[in-house]
């Protein structure tokens, strides 16, 4: 099964660290892993995603900007690699992965969310969040990391609770 993440940039952070956790606790002899940045920038979790076999790329989406120009090519990354799964982390990955898996005519898209949105008070947060809630109905399955996000996409969004799954997050006691 051909899986694609779609995450911003390469930083080194927990939704990123997800998706290595991820990759590493599933079976490779049934999985194929591709990591998609939208950022024009690497960052020390692209070794990281390689390590784990995953085909590693990015797009080169100029900062700043939605991007929507970037969904075609993501779109066309999609059909030449035969991805089956796109799976999509916070809001631009959100949006531009949702059409263009969309765009794909790819079976099943996910997202996860790790919060709901944009607060008061936070830069752009009312534009944010324009964008933020119609971007969940792009995704056939949305993953929470917690009961009580759950519950909130539920009411705010009004979704179908069939779609909205939590699995919440684990750490690899070991690692300490």
């Amino acid at each position: 099964i051909k899986i694609f993440y779609l995450v911003n940039e390469f930083a080194d952070g927990s939704s990123n660290n997800l998706i290595l956790t991820l990759m590493r606790g599933m079976d490779p002899s049934c999985f194929e892993y591709h990591v998609g940045g939208l950022k024009a920038i690497g960052g020390p979790m692209e070794e990281q995603f390689a390590g784990v076999g995953a085909t590693v790329v990015s797009f080169g989406l100029p900062q700043g900007r939605p991007g929507l120009g970037g969904v075609r090519r993501i779109a066309k990354y999609i059909e030449q690699n035969q991805i089956q799964i796109v799976h999509t982390h916070v809001l631009r990955p959100d949006i531009l992965g949702g059409f263009a898996a969309r765009l794909a005519h790819r079976p099943a898209v996910l997202s996860t969310k790790h919060n709901m949105a944009y607060v008061r008070g936070q830069s752009s947060w009312l534009m944010r969040n324009l964008f933020y809630w119609p971007a969940m109905y792009l995704s056939d399955q949305i993953i929470t990391v917690t009961e009580a996000l759950r519950q909130q996409a539920i009411a705010r969004l009004r979704i179908n609770p069939a779609r909205v799954t939590t699995i919440h997050n684990g750490i690899d006691a070991e690692r300490y």
